[in-house]
């Protein structure tokens, strides 16, 4: 699969954006470091496990985002906040056979960062959905021939 110098801008130029759109809100909350990993994925480097299935570049960041935001709003210990969202975006991720790393990101960013407003998710579902939009739009999962494996078990020990 060959990659074009133009798809490196639109990924650069999409993080320069969510900076840019950051710093005039006033917000830096907005500044999501795993939006600027899945451009560089998903669209300069086209990772084939990440955009085999487009759908799920909104979706799974989604959902952890939600997990992550809903565990941080319960009263319970910081390290018990980080164990509980690690195990069930561990669960989710098996389940919908996912290996989009930068969905642990949206579910631990709301825990670190403390994040208490649902703009967060609104953010995230966001940004997402307009990476989801580039690689319909450019159809460069159509051409992902290998199937996906899920996260093995053995994998998914080592991060417990």
């Amino acid at each position: 699969m060959k990659i074009r110098r133009i798809n490196y801008l639109i990924g650069y130029i999409l993080i320069l954006l969510m900076v840019e759109f950051s710093v005039k809100m006033g917000n830096h909350h907005l500044i999501l470091p795993e939006f600027a990993v899945l451009c560089v994925g998903v669209l300069a480097l086209q990772e084939a496990h990440w955009i085999v299935n487009p759908f799920k570049i909104v979706l799974m960041p989604s959902i952890t985002a939600i997990l992550g935001f809903s565990i941080n709003l319960l009263k319970i210990d910081y390290l018990f906040k980080i164990y509980l969202v690690i195990l069930i975006m561990l669960v989710v991720l098996k389940i919908a056979n996912s290996k989009l790393a930068p969905s642990f990101a949206t579910g631990l960013l709301p825990i670190v960062t403390n994040t208490s407003h649902w703009y967060f998710i609104l953010v995230v579902v966001g940004m997402t959905s307009i990476l989801m939009l580039g690689v319909l739009l450019s159809g460069s999962y159509k051409n992902i021939q290998n199937p996906i494996k899920s996260l093995e078990r053995d994998a998914m020990r080592q991060y417990l």
